[in-house]
């Protein structure tokens, strides 16, 4: 049943994989909506299988039939074995990313903040093996806004260029 559909997998994964007779006759909206059900149900199967998790990374960079697709397996897959995990930034405080998986019961909503000063100086700490200096530390605070996999970058960076180097008193 899923060799028929096949075809519309190579749109969603850009795989050159030629459509075949019924795939070519679909239009635009029952393209993506046969689309839609196809992973549904190569999910639903998967799930009964073994326990999955599916991540979708970067989810503020989906486009808009990406988030219909998100959207539809979000509640497609309730009570299933299966952990969705939708990682992006955060949206402007009018917004949501994707209101309708907002409102399912079966969301957990979890914000991370930035990192505090503190927390910021621990992870330079343990990235440095030292302490930075205060003036290292603010000016990597004020750059990478407690962004962890920023400061990493930037404290790598900085110290790759010889612009972040380890004093005599051991202070970076």
């Amino acid at each position: 049943e899923w060799h028929l559909r096949l075809p519309l997998l190579g749109d969603l994964l850009g795989l050159p994989i030629a459509d075949n007779p019924t795939t070519a006759a679909f239009e635009p909206r029952l393209r993506q909506s046969a689309l839609f059900d196809l992973v549904v149900e190569m999910l639903q199967s998967w799930a009964q299988a073994q326990p999955l998790l599916l991540l979708i990374d970067d989810a503020h960079w989906l486009d808009e039939a990406s988030k219909g697709l998100t959207v539809a397996l979000s509640r497609a897959l309730a009570g299933l074995p299966l952990l969705l995990i939708l990682s992006h930034r955060p949206a402007r405080h009018d917004t949501q990313l994707l209101p309708e998986i907002d409102t399912l019961t079966i969301t957990q909503r979890i914000d991370l903040d930035e990192l505090s000063l503190h927390g910021v100086a621990t992870l330079i700490t343990n990235r440095l093996g030292g302490r930075p200096s205060p003036l290292a530390l603010s000016l990597i605070q004020a750059e990478t806004q407690g962004n962890p996999f920023f400061i990493e970058e930037v404290v790598d960076t900085l110290r790759e260029s010889d612009n972040l180097y380890r004093r005599e008193d051991g202070e970076w």
